[in-house]
């Protein structure tokens, strides 16, 4: 029963991360789209392949639940991810401001 019991809590976490990261999803596109507006267009080539090397390398992040697997895989993903994103977020945003 003991078992049955940690069950929901995990996933519990996993969802909540998922949720965090829906709402970081959205910000960088944002950012994006911001910084973006004031560049010329080399800049914009230029950020959009960075952008693009940025999303590739998240996609990647997919290892973590290979390699772990069970149960706690699905959080520690959704936990890696989640940062990730947000860390992104704050970066475009940063370059945005200047």
């Amino acid at each position: 029963m003991h078992g049955k019991a940690r069950r929901p809590i995990q996933f519990g976490a996993a969802d909540c991360y998922r949720l965090e990261g829906a709402v970081w999803d959205d910000l960088p596109n944002e950012n994006y789209k911001s910084l973006a507006a004031d560049l010329d267009d080399e800049q914009k080539a230029k950020l959009r392949d960075m952008q693009r090397a940025w999303i590739a390398y998240r996609q990647h992040l997919w290892f973590y639940y290979t390699k772990i697997q069970g149960t706690m895989a699905g959080p520690m993903k959704a936990a890696c991810v989640s940062p990730e994103t947000a860390r992104r977020a704050v970066l475009l945003q940063f370059f945005s401001s200047l």
